[in-house]
């Protein structure tokens, strides 16, 4: 993007505030996480994150580069805004739209984390009755937040239902372990898992700040029982897909997973 001068000491941002001044209202910059750290000092009342897992070190990082409050919102395609965090962080599901609900493995109704499932209660062409959307999250009853809503609040957002590291022994492990085990220094990150025993995890440090890429390793492989052998790269940028989003974890192919099943 043009405004960014890359130098010896880092990137220089100060040529964007122009060009992204263009495209703001002055009071409020809406995006996903990894293209919205584009910019600063655009005097936000607020940073809406949308369309990626957020993480607590992005939403540090992102409120001290903005000087604004970040605020998560959760969605999907098919029917819009599914949730949005309230001044005390907690992500209320916006009800008025859609039923959202979660569901275990046989179909039934969970408190614990599962299957998101959305029915669309305002239908126009397509009626959508519980429709999983390939997400994995943990929804509570309703009750009163400090905020003053009493909708039922999203407990976690734990990613996509594909996304599970997949070990030796068939146990799987959500990919939010990755996060997990990421320390303060890193800014970005990246994992695969490109065999049944082997994961790889790339690395981007915080510019001046040091990464231990032995810690990260030996908690990983802690997390997954030692059963994976786990390499951990330090690399000076990881790109986003073509849709503009970073995903995280790419999984073990299903053709493999199934393959080994039958061995």
């Amino acid at each position: 993007m043009s405004g960014i001068v890359k130098s010896d000491g880092g990137f220089d941002f100060s040529g964007l505030h122009d060009s992204m001044q263009r495209v703001v209202d002055g009071e409020l910059l809406s995006g996903v996480s990894s293209a919205i750290l584009v910019g600063r000092e655009l005097r936000l009342k607020a940073v809406v994150l949308t369309g990626e897992m957020l993480h607590e070190g992005e939403r540090e990082q992102l409120e001290r580069f903005f000087g604004a409050p970040v605020i998560n919102e959760y969605g999907c395609t098919e029917v819009g805004l599914l949730g949005f965090e309230c001044a005390s962080r907690k992500m209320h599901a916006l009800t008025g739209a859609a039923l959202v609900e979660v569901l275990d493995n046989h179909n039934r109704l969970t408190t614990s984390p599962g299957s998101v499932v959305i029915t669309d209660l305002w239908p126009s062409l397509l009626s959508f009755d519980r429709l999983s959307i390939g997400d994995v999250a943990m929804v509570s009853a309703p009750s009163a937040c400090p905020c003053g809503r009493t909708l039922p609040i999203f407990e976690s957002l734990l990613g996509r239902t594909d996304s599970w590291i997949v070990l030796p022994s068939g146990k799987r492990i959500y990919d939010a372990i990755l996060a997990y085990s990421m320390p303060a220094g890193v800014s970005r990150f990246q994992g695969e898992q490109t065999s049944e025993t082997e994961l790889q995890v790339r690395c981007v440090a915080r510019h001046g700040e040091a990464v231990a890429i032995e810690e990260i390793r030996a908690a990983l492989e802690a997390a997954t029982d030692g059963e994976l052998t786990v390499t951990v790269r330090l690399v000076y940028a990881i790109p986003a897909a073509a849709t503009g989003k970073l995903r995280y974890f790419t999984p073990l192919s299903r053709s493999t997973i199934a393959r080994n099943a039958r061995l």
